[in-house]
């Protein structure tokens, strides 16, 4: 009988798993558990979720001088690390793209909303003013204040 809308039936029986190898270990735990010994490894281990907001957090609220003082610490993570690194060397070049992206993951990209009127037209027309018309517009504020 023709299958009409493409469905694929069950293909595993009630019980039987559809990995039944497991999922694979994870090979960078293991390699920084060899170089680096099971009682370091267990710091890589736990960095979570939260640690990073909250490294993001801080980040986002540090002076430059707390910047430079925290990527020279013994004890910061690399992924903190390396962000303060970007900011600090994007501050010098002035630009600031990793601020941004760290400020978007804390609290969202702001949307753009376009409002316009019918056919996609401005609700307020742009008002381009000559010299002329700006100086007679502040002169009639003035004189109603």
């Amino acid at each position: 009988m023709p299958n009409p809308n493409n469905i694929i039936p069950y293909q595993f029986k009630p019980g039987q798993s559809g990995n039944p190898k497991g999922r694979p270990p994870n090979t960078a735990k293991k390699a920084y558990e060899t170089v680096m010994g099971r009682t370091l490894a267990k710091k890589f281990y736990n960095l979570t979720n939260r640690d990073i907001d909250e490294w993001d957090e801080l980040i986002l609220s540090a002076s430059i001088t707390d910047l430079q003082a925290l990527v020279k610490a013994d004890n910061v993570p690399a992924y903190p690390r390396a962000m303060m690194m970007a900011i600090l060397t994007e501050m010098k070049n002035g630009t600031s793209r990793t601020i941004e992206k760290l400020r978007d993951r804390q609290h969202g990209k702001a949307i753009k909303h376009e409002i316009t009127g019918a056919n996609g037209t401005a609700l307020i027309p742009d008002n381009n003013l000559t010299p002329e018309q700006a100086r007679e517009f502040l002169k009639k504020l003035e004189e109603t204040v």
